[in-house]
């Protein structure tokens, strides 16, 4: 299928939007921003952004803040949503462990089988989870934190110069 492009003035830089209504940064990472370059690169041209309103602009500000936190958090937990319940798993069992005053490893299996690799002993293993557990979560609050920042900015933002500026100034952990 033949797609037409056009930026955004979304992020930094633009976001580009498909014509079949698919939303991309341009990242390396991104498999339809890879399409965009060899559509680009086989004399394809990209569309200037349309004039939008400045509701319009903030709103999809927003949601580009919403969605770069959202990616980062899923990089912080682990991409997959499997692995994301299983930390979940394995942090409540090492919080759970924490607070029981004798705890055994039939009770805590996920720490039990970490034993040996990721501590001689179930206080070990326990004490190395809560602690990777106090790393993440400073990493989660630094992203939303962020967001959050760059989201009220851009809500007071006077016009599409000023969102342009606050996006270009964002700087995510």
């Amino acid at each position: 299928m033949a797609y037409t492009y056009a930026y955004t003035g979304v992020g930094s830089p633009s976001t580009v939007l498909r014509s079949d209504g698919s939303e991309f940064p341009q990242d390396p990472g991104n498999v339809i921003y890879q399409e965009w370059l060899a559509f680009t690169a086989g004399g394809g041209s990209t569309t200037a952004a349309p004039t939008v309103t400045l509701a319009a602009r903030k709103l999809a500000a927003q949601a580009y803040l919403r969605d770069r936190a959202a990616d980062l958090r899923l990089t912080a937990l682990g991409s997959r949503q499997a692995d994301s319940v299983f930390q979940a798993l394995r942090f409540r069992e090492a919080q759970d462990c924490e607070a029981d005053g004798s705890p055994t490893e039939g009770e805590y299996p996920l720490l039990a089988a970490e034993i040996g690799s990721n501590g001689a002993n179930l206080d070990e293993v326990h004490d190395n989870v809560l602690a990777e557990l106090a790393t993440l979560k400073t990493d989660l609050v630094a992203i939303e934190e962020v967001r959050i920042g760059a989201h009220d900015d851009v809500e007071g933002a006077a016009d599409a110069v000023d969102i342009d500026a606050i996006l270009a100034a964002v700087v995510w952990p």
